[in-house]
């Protein structure tokens, strides 16, 4: 059985005095990688803050690391974490290796050797470019190597997917499986590809300000996901659709009534599956 590594016990955050998080608790292990999902403005990036200390929680919430009660989680040893790209915009004149071999710094554990990363991620073509040069999906790649390089039992990631393509979505959706197995991680994972997330994911936690449900994924149901994001699946779907390839067309609530007698819409372990009436594609 796999160690419990996070238990967080009632966790509330406020601004300005509203609750943008109320009342979440959960649980996290070794080799379990949890998706976090929900609608804009349902909590997801202010759950990453207050588990990274950008944030601040309440009084009353508890965070246990490896079954310790602490004040908070120690970036040092207990976590790494991975920020949307665009917060890394501004590392100009770094080499690929340079880049990666900041992760180090100012670590209380000790890292995994960086040539077992290199090999892991297949970056030793790109050791000597500029970072700042490189593709979306390059940068993507080295900035998973930097993170997972510092061997902390917790990762966080927050859109490590964010603007890629199918094959690059799907490349390192499998390294981050890859290393969560191989060096016994626990990983939080903030993703759009919801049916990526359900997939990949053996828990699943959806927020909109509450924790309506914390399963594994492969009890989630298109229902549930209707329910909480206040929008049909299926339109969902579209809407990832046209993130990844750059449509424009806004995705906003379903205004309309939608009948899915004929339209049954389950989730598990092998992805979408439909019935021969259902003509998304």
């Amino acid at each position: 059985m796999n160690g419990t590594l996070l238990k967080i016990e009632n966790l509330s955050c406020s601004f300005n005095e509203e609750k943008v998080l109320d009342n979440i608790s959960f649980s996290l292990s070794e080799k379990i990688s949890i998706g976090v999902i929900g609608p804009n403005g349902g909590g997801k990036s202010t759950l990453m803050n207050v588990l990274t200390g950008n944030l601040n929680k309440n009084n009353e919430s508890k965070f246990y690391f490896k079954n310790n009660l602490v004040k908070k989680l120690d970036p040092r040893s207990d976590f790494s974490y991975l920020p949307q790209e665009k917060y890394f915009n501004t590392y100009f004149g770094l080499s690929v290796l340079e880049f990666i071999k900041m992760g180090q710094i100012g670590l209380k554990i000790k890292p995994i050797k960086i040539d077992e990363i290199i090999d892991i991620f297949d970056l030793s073509k790109l050791l000597k470019k500029d970072f700042s040069q490189l593709s979306g999906g390059q940068k993507q790649k080295v900035m998973l190597a930097r993170v997972f390089l510092r061997n902390t039992p917790l990762i966080f990631l927050d859109e490590p997917t964010l603007g890629l393509d199918g094959k690059a979505n799907d490349q390192l959706i499998q390294i981050i499986s890859i290393m969560k197995n191989s060096f016994n991680f626990g990983i939080i994972i903030i993703d759009h590809h919801i049916d990526t997330l359900i997939e990949h994911c053996e828990q699943i936690l959806c927020l909109n300000k509450n924790a309506h449900w914390h399963s594994p994924s492969e009890k989630v149901t298109s229902d549930q996901i209707q329910h909480f994001y206040h929008c049909e699946y299926e339109h969902l779907l579209v809407h990832n659709h046209q993130l990844a390839t750059g449509t424009k067309a806004p995705h906003t609530e379903c205004s309309t009534e939608h009948s899915h007698d004929d339209t049954t819409v389950t989730l598990d372990k092998s992805g979408l599956n439909k019935n021969k009436k259902d003509k998304l594609q």
